[in-house]
């Protein structure tokens, strides 16, 4: 396809309609415009790992290393870029999920490290004790959840709550997750594991 490597490992996939999905894995970026796929550079962009979007013309991909791009309907420009020096590094930090409510609030998170997007600039927040984050997702601004390595942690729009797992799932980690709405939200992970959550536990 698109003479795009066959070891490609395609991480991600994101599309507002049958029109308009994007793919993104190690340094590449394809959008399928219903027909055909298209490949679009992220420059020197390596280790692309997530990608959400508020509509066509505003999509968001992010990088493991510490990058995260801005697509505006024409082209990719970077929205973030790691600190150039060993800090980043130094804290065992790098990228893993992406979600927003809208194109003013977005989500990145992994190790280490969870940054909200305001529209304009990138903010850290303190995810407390919860530092190993493989994958969040939300049904709006308030109701944000994140999971991980040592469980679910979940944002009000203000703070965020961690609840620890407990037996063989709390030494594997969650990796998935995903809801219908605030009271109806999955996390899946190693060893089989379906957790449901429905407001309340």
């Amino acid at each position: 396809m698109l003479g795009v490597r066959k070891e490609l490992v395609a991480r991600a996939v994101w599309g507002s309609g049958p029109t308009n999905v994007f793919v993104v894995g190690d340094e590449t970026i394809l959008q399928f415009d219903g027909e055909r796929w298209n490949s679009k550079s992220p420059g020197s962009v390596r280790d692309l790992w997530d990608v959400w979007g508020s509509g066509p013309n505003d999509v968001f991909a992010l990088s493991y290393s510490g990058y995260i791009l801005r697509f505006d309907g024409t082209r990719w420009r970077p929205s973030y870029t790691a600190p150039t020096d060993k800090t980043w590094r130094a804290e065992g930090n790098w990228l893993t999920g992406i979600w927003g409510s809208d194109s003013n609030n977005v989500i990145a998170a992994g190790r280490g490290i969870v940054m909200q997007f305001d529209g304009k600039r990138w903010k850290r927040q303190n995810p407390g004790t919860y530092h190993y984050i493989t994958d969040v997702w939300g049904s709006d601004a308030d109701n944000v959840f994140a999971v991980g390595k040592h469980g679910i942690a979940k944002f009000d729009g203000t703070r965020w709550r961690n609840h620890r797992l407990s037996g063989p799932t709390s030494y594997h980690g969650l990796h998935g997750v995903w809801g219908s709405g605030p009271n109806d939200v999955y996390a899946v992970g190693s060893r089989a594991t379906i957790l449901h959550y429905e407001g309340t536990r």
